[in-house]
């Protein structure tokens, strides 16, 4: 369509001549001979429009295929990295969700221990491990359970070397080690939305967002309550 625009003046003049060639030979009082010559100039203005919009819309059609396949090529690349972004974040929750899993098991046998820091640092290992593929929004959602583990893990590891420690203190950090554990392990209901983000549901929530499992599910359901729909209709319909 730019072209068609660029070359206004062509079509505008090409117009005008043919406008005033043929009004003069209408309406001029000369021979119709004369009047023959003097549509000449009509004629091969309306040449020259036919040719000029030929070549117009020829340079246009060129120009919309040449927009259709950078539009494929640029659809392809992305529709071919959404695939791979897909399917290392099928990797990473796979492997990341195991390891939460398997963390709440070693928590329910064991109870907090100073081993529980490992529990934190392999998922802190494995995030890191798919950082490439991950937004910093996801990191920063998965984060906090990972520091909770990892500092219920490490304030055991203190009262057990701190034998200096006074009893207040002790009670304190004893208090802290199990409200942490009764929200990272799912036990205690999250009071605010700070212990919201150290308890056990938040990491398998944030995994099930990364993958879009509400909306697949969504989308699934809806797919075949039409399918049902139709089918009913079908059978009312026969």
């Amino acid at each position: 369509m730019k072209t068609f625009y660029k070359n206004w003046f062509v079509y505008l003049f090409s117009f005008v001549i043919l406008a005033i060639s043929f009004i003069g030979a209408w309406t001029l009082p000369i021979p119709e001979i004369f009047k023959g010559v003097v549509a000449i100039p009509g004629a091969v203005a309306l040449l020259s429009f036919l040719i000029q919009f030929w070549r117009d819309y020829t340079a246009h059609e060129r120009a919309l295929e040449l927009m259709n396949k950078q539009q494929d090529f640029a659809l392809g690349t992305a529709s071919h990295m959404a695939e791979v972004a897909y399917n290392k974040h099928v990797a990473f929750c796979e492997e990341y969700m195991a390891r939460v899993q398997s963390g709440f098991q070693e928590l329910m046998r064991d109870g907090p221990t100073p081993k529980s820091m490992n529990i934190g640092g392999d998922l802190v290992r494995i995030r890191l491990k798919h950082a490439a593929w991950l937004t910093t929004e996801i990191e920063d959602k998965l984060k906090p359970y990972e520091m909770a583990v990892i500092t219920m893990g490490a304030k055991m590891g203190t009262l057990d070397r701190d034998t200096r420690m006074t009893d207040e203190k002790r009670t304190k950090v004893v208090n802290e080690i199990f409200s942490a554990f009764g929200l990272v392990g799912g036990f205690d209901r999250a009071q605010n939305e700070e212990e919201g983000l150290i308890h056990l549901q938040k990491p398998i929530d944030n995994i099930r967002k990364i993958l879009g499992i509400d909306i697949l599910m969504a989308l699934r359901q809806g797919a075949s309550d039409l399918a049902i729909e139709r089918l009913k209709e079908a059978v009312n319909i026969s």
